[in-house]
Parts: C-alpha cells; sequence; structure tokens
C-alpha cells in the first residue's frame, strides 16, 4: 500500500471503512488520482498519490451483475 496521510485508499461502493465513492446524476462514478484533494471533489472520491513515487490499481469486481459479462 501506498504510505499517505490518507489513512484507507480505496474508492469502493461499500461504506466500510470510509464512505463509499459517490456517484454522478448519469450513474457513472469517477475516482480522482492526485497528491492533492481537487476542489469540490467528494473524499471518497479522491486517492491520495505521492508524486514521488509509483503506483498501480486494483480493480476488484464482487458478484458483478450479468450487464458486466454481456457489456450492455
Amino acid at each position: 500500500m501506498l504510505v499517505t496521510p490518507q489513512h484507507y485508499l480505496r474508492a469502493g461502493s461499500q461504506s466500510y471503512p470510509t464512505s463509499a465513492a459517490v456517484p454522478s446524476s448519469d450513474g457513472s462514478t469517477t475516482v480522482y488520482f492526485i497528491s492533492s484533494k481537487p476542489d469540490g471533489v467528494e473524499a471518497s472520491n479522491w486517492i491520495q498519490t505521492d508524486p514521488k513515487k509509483g503506483w498501480f490499481t486494483i480493480l476488484l469486481l464482487y458478484n458483478p451483475l450479468e450487464a458486466f459479462f454481456f457489456k450492455t
């Protein structure tokens, strides 16, 4: 895990241990990967990075709906 002042580096759909990411009005969810939280962005939609260190994303999908498999 990338060590930053942000204790839980996550932007998920469940609200534990932090708030769930907030979707937009069209149902999409935008997650920001940047060293400082952008103005007007929910803390739950931001993952703090360190410009001096590399990072990579791990995407975990739990119980995806049928639409995921058919790309609909």
